[in-house]
């Protein structure tokens, strides 16, 4: 057979093949690699299993903001702490949810979800759930040298209807298998008063936090110190008992 009619045979078997579907790539956490600037993209269950857990804490924080002017913003922050099925690690959540928006001039907003350095922790990666409640607004996440960190929503304008907004989860991959009520967090944004740019956020409010477990050390120096203090008290036992 010559090699022209192999060239042939072998184009009407690709033409004629099935075709072969290509698994888009999937989406994923972003890597924190130190202080910096980094984009917050759209991943789920589905496309990084380790995002799914168990939800050990959901709470829903009330806020209000009053500006300079009279305008008035209420809503709530919602934040979980998840531990994942897959490493056993915990994930910190975070959303915005406006409720009611009154009394702003055109051209104020809310931007940044601020973090202090205890709640942003150490964290390995940064993210967004589209599988969720909210609609897409953050465009960074950026962290600090000191610690201190913030999810960029750019912009919740704070006109009467943008009430009912809510934003996707944002959430941080820690290494953590502890957590504590020590971390803070709070709403900032600008209030435009006529051409006037004013500062507007609401207090520093407590978070969920990554929190160390105590060394092996540390624990043995812990279960001693309950030995001395129960033989302490059996000894104050004991002697009552005698002089009685």
């Amino acid at each position: 057979m010559s090699n022209a009619l192999h060239v042939l045979l072998a184009s009407a078997a690709a033409l004629t093949a099935p075709l072969v579907s290509i698994a888009p790539a999937q989406a994923a956490s972003t890597p924190i690699a130190g202080p910096g600037s980094y984009g917050v993209g759209a991943t789920t269950s589905a496309e990084e299993p380790d995002l799914a857990g168990v939800v050990l804490e959901d709470r829903l924080q009330p806020f209000t903001i009053n500006g300079a002017a009279g305008g008035v913003v209420s809503g709530t922050i919602q934040e979980r702490v998840v531990r994942s099925n897959d490493t056993g690690f915990l994930h910190f959540y975070h959303r915005v949810i406006l409720d009611e928006i009154s009394g702003f001039d055109i051209g104020s907003y809310l931007e940044w979800l601020e973090l202090d350095p205890l709640a942003t922790g150490d964290p390995l990666a940064v993210g967004r759930r589209p599988d969720g409640a909210g609609s897409a607004t953050s465009s960074s996440y950026d962290l600090a040298g000191t610690g201190q960190s913030r999810f960029d929503f750019n912009l919740l304008d704070l006109d009467p209807p943008n009430a009912g907004f809510g934003t996707q989860f944002h959430y941080l991959k820690t290494n953590a298998t502890n957590y504590a009520l020590t971390g803070q967090l709070r709403l900032s944004g600008f209030e435009f008063i006529g051409f006037d740019a004013e500062a507007i956020s609401t207090a520093w409010l407590p978070t969920w936090a990554p929190a160390a477990v105590p060394e092996p050390e540390s624990w043995a120096i812990m279960v001693a110190g309950f030995g001395i203090l129960g033989a302490a008290l059996r000894r104050r036992r004991t002697s009552g008992y005698v002089r009685g």
